[in-house]
């Protein structure tokens, strides 16, 4: 152990001689009297004597009204020190508790020893996560140790972290030890809650080590918190009932989550060995920003069955009911990546060419008509899924006799692309451009305004027209959808114009889309007259200097026409 500051508070109020003190004097005592740092003892005429002691003199002013005898509690406070003696010099009414004393005295010395022998408190904190997974989800939590007095008060802050790299059979652990903590203080640990933990669980435990020092023992248990899914697959015929399922194809179902359908986050195959039950394991239930995340399952289109999703959110488990659909038709809509498309419209006509009606594909990309009679049919797409091209293809299909499964057909949708071209003008006259590269952020979002998109490019204005410079740049393989651009540098003199222009990739756009962005002028600073050439005002007017005052005004606006510049965005869509 290493020695204390030397620092010492006394904590002291009067009585009167037939007054005497209680505990709730001694717990409530800020009541009454208050705490006196170094610097107050010294103020009031009080004085320390050694390192290891100190003597307290009450002058008569002390003596309130002339009482005569006084009772004086005095609570020394030695921080990290070990009290071992306290005493009156006349010893008048002496209680031996160590730390407090109660005196009838006048103008009494009351000197308090102290051992020469200081202690600190030490602190060892151990953290154990809770993780069956080979690598685990954080591997740094924070903490926060508080140490208070016998009063609540908090006296001693500490913030620090812990890493659990150390493998363990559940899980991964580590620990730290905080020395030097201050004495006669009741220590407590918490930790910042984490997203994905369950809440930790704090065990405390105080042994004296040394002296009065003690070691705080605190060991935390956190257990990570996964969701965990299982998915169930059921067969039926048209009538509803059970089939059998020993020849059936094994099916593979995708976990996605639902704000971005189609990023599959992991993929299980049922079939008939697995009894068409699987699970999907260790997924967080929240993002690192505390965002509650929904999950949900897509199931690759099988033939001859329509799908039907079930989810029972109070056990996390899904349940896909496959239905057998004869003298009927599928339709699958999938994308050039095999992903479901959904709301692509569809009419069903007779080989004659009569509409039986319309339709409009699910989530899962399909389109399931049953009751059809024996004959020819073809499917006309008619509204193409958002971003993606119409397939002009009829999609023809027979109905025969005594069909037991339905007809499937499959439809493929090529998404749309398209380009953008951004022109740079620069109205300026000068044989050189003030400035001749700019840069750009250019920015797409979807119809749910999810970023599909960005690219920071530059466009060098190099061309010389008759009106100033030009120079243009082509982005190519955009997606239906919103998109903006912003400047990034602008030209010098000039402040920087950050409003984001906005464009739209359409299907059918034609037109070309025009935007203009104006920087404004930095003003320079007024220059003060210099000293020795003011004259003195005659009245008369000076018609050579108001000439150059009309020059010199035509020559400002000059430079704002030369320093403006418009950006075109012209928009080219694919025939």
């Amino acid at each position: 152990m290493t020695l204390a500051p030397n620092r010492y508070e006394i904590f002291y109020f009067f009585k009167s001689a037939d007054d005497h003190f209680t505990d709730a004097d001694y717990t409530n005592g800020a009541v009454a009297g208050r705490w006196l740092t170094l610097a107050d003892v010294l103020n009031a005429g009080l004085s320390l004597n050694t390192a290891t002691a100190f003597k307290v003199d009450f002058a008569d002013d002390v003596l309130v009204g002339g009482l005569g005898f006084i009772n004086v509690h005095v609570k020394a406070k030695l921080d990290n020190y070990l009290v071992t003696n306290l005493k009156a010099i006349n010893n008048f009414g002496y209680n031996a508790k160590v730390g407090r004393g109660q005196f009838d005295l006048v103008t009494e010395v009351l000197p308090i020893a102290v051992s020469a022998n200081v202690y600190y408190d030490r602190a060892v904190i151990t953290k154990n996560l809770i993780d069956d997974t080979d690598t685990p989800l954080r591997d740094q939590f924070s903490f926060t140790l508080t140490g208070k007095n016998t009063l609540d008060e908090v006296e001693y802050t500490q913030n620090f972290s812990i890493q659990t790299t150390e493998r363990t059979a559940n899980g991964w652990s580590g620990s730290l030890t905080l020395e030097n903590l201050p004495l006669d203080l009741t220590y407590v640990l918490s930790e910042n809650i984490e997203h994905n933990f369950a809440q930790p669980q704090i065990t405390t435990q105080s042994v004296v080590v040394e002296g009065n020092a003690k070691q705080w023992n605190f060991t935390v248990d956190n257990t990570r918190q996964y969701k965990e899914f299982t998915v169930t697959k059921q067969w039926v015929d048209h009538n509803d009932m059970p089939l059998g399922t020993t020849n059936l194809d094994p099916v593979v179902v995708d976990l996605v989550n639902t704000n971005s359908p189609n990023t599959v986050l992991a993929s299980v195959t049922l079939n008939n060995a697995n009894s068409w039950n699987a699970s999907f394991r260790h997924f967080n239930e929240f993002t690192e920003a505390g965002v509650k995340i929904n999950y949900g399952i897509k199931e690759h289109a099988i033939a001859g069955y329509v799908s039907t999703t079930v989810f029972d959110e109070e056990n996390d488990s899904f349940t896909l009911l496959n239905k057998q659909v004869p003298g009927g038709v599928i339709l699958n809509k999938t994308n050039e990546n095999n992903q479901p498309l959904e709301n692509a419209e569809f009419e069903l006509y007779t080989a004659d060419n009569t509409l039986i009606g319309t339709y409009m594909t699910s989530d899962q990309g399909q389109i399931v008509v049953d009751n059809l009679v024996v004959g020819a049919y073809y499917f006309k797409e008619k509204i193409a899924p958002l971003g993606y091209h119409l397939n002009s293809t009829n999609v023809q299909f027979t109905i025969d006799l005594n069909q037991t499964t339905a007809t499937v057909v499959n439809v493929v949708n090529e998404a749309v692309y398209d380009k953008v071209i951004i022109t740079k003008d620069l109205v300026d006259t000068a044989d050189l451009a003030l400035r001749d590269t700019f840069s750009f952020t250019v920015e797409g979002h979807d119809s749910d305004n999810v970023l599909q998109f960005t690219q920071t490019v530059s466009v060098t204005a190099n061309t010389k027209t008759t009106t100033g410079w030009m120079g243009s740049l082509e982005i190519d393989q955009l997606l239906v959808g919103s998109y903006y651009f912003v400047e990034r540098t602008a030209p010098v003199g000039y402040q920087l114009n950050t409003d984001k222009q906005h464009f739209d990739i359409k299907i059918g756009q034609k037109e070309a889309v025009s935007l203009t962005v104006v920087n404004i002028e930095i003003p320079e600073d007024s220059k003060p007259p210099v000293r020795g050439t003011e004259k003195p005002n005659t009245g008369q007017r000076n018609d050579t200097q108001y000439y150059l005052y009309l020059m010199a005004i035509g020559a400002f606006l000059l430079l704002i026409l030369r320093k403006k510049k418009t950006v075109n965005v012209i928009k080219e869509l694919n025939k």
